[in-house]
């Protein structure tokens, strides 16, 4: 069974209980280095704030909900634990990508495989049609060239490019879901990932609360499941 662990802002102000949050997740008390790390790229926060301003709808700290919320918890994470191989669906303008390649840089090892198809429709029971239509050239555009040697990038679908991608790899230590967002996708990537993510990695997942496919996957394997406002985290025993 996966042990729950309640993780849920209700203030994106309060950073006690970000913080605390971000504990849990990465296993130290010690996260503030890595907090002001994080906070003192003044570089990465202004881009994330161009990208986020139009669409964010959170009170905006440095870009709302991801720079303030998620880009810390991702970061310190990243620090912490050291990936070798890291995984992403999802690039669009590159945020995750760059906090991730960031926090690779520090650690002075990683890599990171993405997978991004620019231009798709779906849609979200509920949530109605969503549509993407970046230029190719645009896919991870934020993310400076200086770090760009620690990252591969596939442009296609991930029904198609996932699996045999993961093959190669042989074992992973996180993957992050945050492409189509429907029940069956999100599945098919949980499914497939987790089996080759190594014991102590993780499986994170972004917007888990348009359907109910991380809460269904969750109650399929052994580990320590987190919940961090529209972020879900698995951490493999």
């Amino acid at each position: 069974m996966v042990k729950y662990v309640p993780w849920m802002l209700h203030n994106v102000q309060d950073y006690r209980c970000r913080d605390e949050k971000i504990r849990r997740l990465v296993g130290i008390e010690e996260i503030e280095p890595y907090l002001h790390e994080y906070f003192g790229y003044v570089e990465l926060q202004k881009k994330i704030e161009t990208v986020a301003k139009p669409r964010v709808s959170l009170p905006r700290i440095l870009g709302g909900g991801f720079s303030f919320i998620i880009g810390p918890a991702l970061y310190t994470l990243c620090r912490v634990h050291k990936p070798k191989i890291v995984v992403e669906t999802g690039v669009s303008h590159g945020v995750s990508s760059y906090v991730i390649l960031t926090a690779m840089s520090m650690n002075g090892q990683g890599m990171l495989y993405s997978i991004d198809l620019p231009t798709s429709i779906y849609e979200i029971p509920g949530c109605g049609i969503t549509r993407f239509d970046l230029d190719i050239r645009k896919v991870g555009w934020i993310i400076p060239n200086r770090i760009r040697r620690r990252w591969k990038l596939f442009i296609g679908d991930a029904r198609k490019l996932l699996r045999p991608l993961l093959e190669d790899l042989g074992e992973i230590d996180i993957f992050l879901h945050d492409s189509e967002h429907t029940y069956e996708h999100m599945m098919f990537e949980f499914v497939n990932s987790y089996p080759v993510i190594k014991k102590g990695g993780l499986l994170l997942a972004d917007d888990i609360n348009l359907n109910a496919a991380f809460k269904d996957f969750v109650s399929r394997v052994t580990g320590i499941e987190t919940r961090f406002y529209t972020w879900g985290a698995i951490k493999k025993l």
